[in-house]
């Protein structure tokens, strides 16, 4: 567990809590679930040795991401719509021909770029019959365990943190 790997190489708490989540960063796991140290050491290798690594933030938040996609898209002739649910994919003679909204409307595309995972988008949104079986299969078995969180916190005053004298720090 990369509770106890963290805990044997290092004493200050803040260290500990970064290098830590490392570990279980974008998976189901806490800190002193077995095989965390592994994620740790996979990443770290990844991204050249460091084992405190970095995260990548997009300034504005993650909203900002998005609509940054979705301006390039815009400019490049797509159309984006986000106030409607997709009923499905359409598709004709074995060609994406569009998608089925909700609402009953159709909207025509020469292409769609799904925002949901591969199993919504292959088995839920599309027809069956336009699906290969053994893509299907393996759509079937793909695993997209995953977390994401997001919290706002309003401060009265900036937080003290134990072993930091310097409030600018």
């Amino acid at each position: 567990a990369i509770a106890d790997f963290v805990s044997e190489w290092f004493l200050s708490e803040p260290l500990l809590a970064v290098i830590a989540a490392r570990g279980i960063r974008g998976s189901f796991a806490g800190p002193r679930s077995a095989g965390t140290t592994a994620q740790l050491l996979l990443q770290a290798g990844h991204e050249g040795g460091c084992a405190a690594g970095s995260s990548v933030m997009v300034r504005g938040g993650t909203g900002s991401l998005s609509e940054a996609l979705a301006a390039g898209a815009r400019r490049l002739g797509a159309f984006v719509r986000v106030d409607s649910e997709v009923a499905a994919i359409t598709v004709r003679d074995g060609r994406v021909t569009g998608v089925a909204l909700r609402s009953g409307e159709e909207i025509r595309a020469q292409a769609v770029a799904s925002s949901a995972d591969p199993k919504t988008t292959f088995l839920t949104l599309m027809d069956a019959a336009d699906v290969p079986p053994d893509f299907a299969a393996q759509i079937g078995h793909y695993r997209s365990a995953g977390t994401m969180a997001k919290l706002n916190i309003a401060l009265s005053a900036l937080p003290r943190v134990r072993g930091v004298s310097d409030a600018l720090h």
